[in-house]
């Protein structure tokens, strides 16, 4: 007896005497099979939901990690998972420390470093899964920057985002601020450069005038400081 899909049987006796009808029905069958797994993915988002809600993190990173598992290249969810760990959970673990020994800074920043790590390997594997999506670094440049107080790595990620042919216009203006503020004043002119080229060769309306204007000014600024510099 034949299992019917979508109009079609699949036995076990003649399948394979028609080659054409055994490939359409094996492709059906990884359709169904697809279906259902973007389905489960969706439930184990849900249970990763329900976890965050009680603040159960091991709950959430055995979820998020079937719901990857399932769908792989599902950006949204290393993504968002990543954020959980880095952001919501250091900011719980930390107001616990807080509300039992008082504020800690260097309490703050280990455990906030420890988060971040766990979130920048989960955002390694989306990479693996994903490919150099550039909001994959623009994600690892944040936490980089807002939970593990490294500038200089940070600003490279924004870089690397920024060299993505879909690149956000903002990543290579983050990047030139991150370098200026560290001292690294050719580095910031050279990325100050590249974002004001790709400001003038947006398409009509995509960018406002003011802020084609605004970089023009910083880039003429930050070029005087640096000639004076090399000047000394």
């Amino acid at each position: 007896m034949g299992v019917s899909l979508a109009g079609r049987t699949l036995s076990g006796s003649g399948a394979a005497d028609d080659p054409q009808r055994e490939a359409e029905g094996a492709n059906g069958w990884a359709v169904l099979l697809g279906s259902f797994r973007g389905l489960a993915a969706d439930l184990a988002w849900l249970r990763v939901h329900l976890a965050w809600e009680r603040q159960d993190e091991a709950a959430v990173e055995q979820w998020s990690d079937l719901a990857t598992t399932l769908e792989p290249t599902a950006l949204n969810f290393w993504l968002n998972a990543a954020r959980m760990v880095a952001h919501d959970f250091a900011e719980s673990k930390y107001a616990a420390v807080v509300q039992q020994h008082g504020a800690w800074e260097t309490q703050r920043r280990a455990l906030f470093r420890e988060q971040a790590n766990r979130a920048l390997a989960r955002l390694e594997r989306a990479r693996a899964a994903c490919g150099d999506d550039p909001r994959i670094w623009i994600e690892m440049g944040n936490i980089h920057l807002h939970r593990r107080d490294d500038l200089a790595e940070a600003a490279r990620c924004y870089g690397r985002a920024a060299d993505a042919a879909e690149a956000p216009v903002y990543a290579r203006r983050i990047e030139a601020g991150l370098w200026w503020r560290l001292g690294q004043r050719e580095k910031a002119v050279a990325a100050l450069r590249q974002h004001h080229a790709a400001l003038l060769t947006a398409p009509a309306g995509a960018v406002d005038p003011d802020l084609v204007r605004e970089v023009e000014g910083r880039l003429s600024q930050w070029t005087r400081e640096l000639e004076i510099a090399v000047n000394q």
